[in-house]
């Protein structure tokens, strides 16, 4: 047996298929950690979820590695020209990663494959049917989810789990999530590094709370969750009640689906003068964000009950993370770490935390450090890709023995 169940012809080769910058950091990362890894995808990447967005420096060895083809466009069951092509390239791997749609490609190759999910593609997409583009999605969704060799972190979100249910998929073919990130960058960082930010935006001497999730109020049809910032938002004004004028602020970035909507809360709370915009920026403008905050929100909705990237951004930055996430789920079935996050779930939650997390520094302190052990232990890519690695092993080994063969 060789690394990956290959014949003594390298390490393990993985061909990730994605437009999305969260992907590509697993294929970035393991290229690093010595993995023969490649990136295939399309120019159809919203500019927010594109590599540039979350690596906007590459090295030209990462350049070499990132294959342009048009895979939305080209439909694999058309068996053309450019559909066997494009077959014959990302099947000359070990296994495959994908996300969303690209997985069509990897169903037909004949590959093992990972499919790691985004939200309503395993929730909401395969149960629509009002429109034939709904259908047709539905039925792409429906033979990836059948075909996929593992699926990963499809437990991580509470509401994933009647979903499978009703999909007839069993949950021994789901791996736990290990989404990899640089924890190095991710750090701690000097004052002169972000102290600038709070003077810039009349912050000095006050209590910072960040919010840099979507702005999210009401599920929309094609994702079906929220991010639960009507809850922040009452939650603050309470907070802020308590503390009196002038003592913290509230710093939004402004991005999501119902920008409006918040800006007519904020509003009609009369928190305008305690809130300061920050337009969208590249994940790595983040840190300065996180590191000039007192605490980070990161979201509350209770279908979903755990964590997104930015509490693990944010915990990597060592600062506490306010959030809803249903511990006994996330240990007893999504399988994963405890996460030392401070709950939260409602309105007088948020205000009781804040409340408390101002009053005492050194549990701001202490929280935030717990955090970053956390993310060091699980989630900095010299460890997350070796655990990935070993997910896509295991993949290749399922699918052979599926099979009848051998993963030698």
């Amino acid at each position: 047996m060789t690394d990956g169940g290959r014949l003594n012809s390298g390490p393990l080769r993985v061909h990730f298929l994605s437009a999305l910058g969260t992907d590509y950091s697993y294929c970035r990362y393991m290229q690093r950690a010595g993995y023969d890894a490649w990136f295939y995808t399309d120019n159809r990447a919203h500019p927010r979820l594109a590599i540039t967005s979350y690596h906007p420096v590459l090295t030209e060895e990462e350049v070499t590695r990132i294959r342009y083809e048009d895979l939305l466009t080209t439909s694999p069951l058309s068996l053309g020209v450019q559909a066997r092509d494009i077959l014959r390239k990302i099947a000359a791997c070990d296994v495959l990663q994908c996300n969303g749609l690209y997985a069509i490609w990897a169903a037909i190759s004949g590959k093992p494959f990972v499919y790691k999910p985004f939200g309503g593609d395993i929730n909401h997409w395969p149960f629509l049917d009002d429109t034939e583009e709904e259908r047709i999605r539905a039925w792409h969704i429906r033979t990836i989810l059948r075909e996929a060799t593992v699926l990963l972190g499809l437990l991580h979100q509470k509401k994933f789990v009647p979903a499978l249910e009703r999909l007839g998929i069993p949950l021994d073919r789901v791996r736990s999530w290990c989404f990899p990130m640089n924890a190095h960058a991710y750090a701690p960082l000097p004052r002169e590094r972000w102290d600038w930010l709070r003077q810039s935006n009349d912050s000095e001497g006050r209590f910072v709370i960040l919010n840099c999730s979507q702005l999210m109020i009401d599920p929309i049809r094609t994702l079906q969750y929220t991010k639960g910032t009507d809850v922040l938002l009452r939650g603050v004004k309470a907070f802020m009640d308590e503390v009196g004028p002038g003592r913290a602020v509230l710093w939004l970035v402004d991005r999501g689906p119902q920008r409006t909507e918040a800006r007519e809360m904020i509003e009609g709370m009369g928190l305008t003068p305690h809130v300061r915009w920050f337009s969208p920026l590249a994940r790595d403008a983040l840190i300065q964000l996180y590191n000039a905050a007192d605490v980070v929100f990161d979201q509350i909705e209770p279908r979903i009950a755990n964590h997104g990237y930015i509490c693990i951004e944010a915990m990597s930055c060592g600062k506490p993370v306010l959030g809803y996430i249903d511990h006994d789920h996330r240990r007893d079935v999504a399988k994963e770490p405890p996460i030392p996050n401070v709950n939260v779930l409602d309105e007088r939650d948020v205000r009781d935390a804040l409340l408390r997390l101002y009053a005492r520094p050194e549990e701001r302190r202490e929280t935030g450090d717990a955090g970053r052990r956390f993310v060091l232990e699980h989630h900095h890519w010299e460890k997350a890709s070796h655990a990935h690695a070993a997910i896509c092993r295991e993949a290749i080994a399922l699918h052979a023995a599926r099979r009848g063969g051998t993963a030698c």
